[in-house]
């Protein structure tokens, strides 16, 4: 419904509610305002409910206070109008008056749209292409009262179709709509710098989808009510990639990272760590393959040096302990216990001219109570401190 906004020149009663003439035009049915101070004003606004008969009107301090069967039509501050300061049943319309620029009918109330503020429902509504049923419906602007904004198509009164929805906060999205929701292909831009482009439902990420995020990282792949989970690829600014499984937006299951350094590790993960069974590869040639925990080596596993050295045995907190055998590349051979990555604890030491020491190790050196045997057949039994006998 298009209004030309201008002097009111009359009013009267229509079935009980008051009609009014804008430039000879009579509104009625919906619209009630006493003319009462007005025809000095150049301007006034028209405000559209289906609430009951007009039972009182008045100026209050500039804006247009209305009584209607004791119920509120618009505003702050509520005022009776039987007795006007007294009681609190009615409320002011606390709106600067001035044109109305576009108008139109929505589910029965008349929306009016003043410059881009809002008269009613907090709405204010560009008239374009809308009116089906008294319902949004086509293309058209909506502005919220905070900010927000939406540029597009409409169906059965909520956002349906193409659309731009912006926040305050300079946030974008770009795409489709589904009953008021994002969904299907859309394009979301943060104000930080943040982009997304993929698919959507129910107003969050779902289906396939690239974010890449304003530190220059970008992930590709799967996505299940706005986060990452399925399978997809990470790729670090600084160099590093990660190929494999997500699950609550982290890496769980199997995948591959390799990182800048030429590194790389192949296995399990667990909440975005390194867990269960995997392979690591060092850039400088060394290789580790057995059981991780919390992101470092925990459990069986077996460490082969660049130089063909090879430990096979327990680990904790990424550290040679328990039980475990150490091969070295030149025929040496240890087999016992290991505390902090190194010989702790009983132990048999091998070497490669096949001299045999079997005793008592602390922090990597025959300390304690040891027998050492010499190939030639000599044997010592005793103490050793600092890999030296002493006694």
């Amino acid at each position: 419904m298009a209004l030309t906004i201008g002097l009111m020149e009359g009013s009267m009663w229509v079935n009980g509610l008051m009609a009014f003439a804008m430039d000879k035009e009579y509104l009625h049915g919906q619209v009630a305002i006493d003319m009462k101070g007005v025809g000095k004003t150049t301007r006034c606004m028209v405000m559209a409910l289906t609430i009951g008969p007009v039972e009182a009107s008045m100026w209050v301090n500039g804006p247009m206070v209305i009584s209607m069967g004791k119920e509120c039509v618009h505003g702050q501050t509520a005022i009776d109008m039987t007795e006007v300061g007294k009681t609190t049943q009615c409320m002011v319309m606390a709106l600067t008056i001035r044109p109305v620029k576009t108008s139109m009918w929505v589910n029965g109330p008349m929306m009016f749209a003043m410059g881009k503020e809002c008269i009613h429902c907090q709405t204010a509504i560009d008239m374009k292409g809308v009116g089906k049923n008294d319902t949004m419906h086509g293309h058209g602007t909506y502005y919220w009262a905070d900010g927000r904004k939406y540029v597009g198509e409409w169906a059965d009164d909520v956002r349906n179709g193409q659309g731009v929805l912006t926040w305050p906060s300079g946030d974008r999205y770009e795409g489709s709509f589904k009953n008021e929701k994002k969904h299907g292909h859309g394009t979301y831009y943060w104000a930080s710098g943040g982009k997304y482009v993929g698919e959507w439902a129910d107003d969050v990420r779902n289906g396939q989808g690239v974010h890449a995020v304003p530190n220059g990282d970008r992930y590709e792949g799967s996505w299940i009510n706005g986060q990452k989970h399925g399978r997809g690829t990470y790729y670090w600014a600084s160099g590093g990639k990660y190929v494999g499984e997500w699950a609550d937006d982290v890496r769980n299951g199997q995948g591959v990272h390799a990182v800048p350094n030429g590194d790389r590790y192949e296995g399990s993960f667990k909440n975005d760590k390194k867990h269960g069974h995997g392979t690591y590869y060092w850039a400088s040639g060394h290789k580790y393959v057995g059981e991780w925990a919390d992101d470092v080596r925990n459990g069986q596993g077996l460490f082969t040096g660049s130089n063909g050295d090879r430990y096979e045995g327990s680990w904790k907190n990424d550290k040679q302990r328990g039980d475990g055998t150490y091969y070295w590349a030149s025929g040496g051979k240890y087999v016992g216990e290991w505390a902090d990555g190194v010989r702790n604890g009983q132990g048999v030491h091998t070497l490669p001219n096949s001299d045999r020491y079997k005793g008592s190790w602390k922090n990597d050196k025959k300390h304690g109570h040891g027998t050492y045997y010499w190939a030639s057949g000599g044997r010592y039994v005793g103490e050793w401190v600092n890999d030296v006998r002493n006694g």
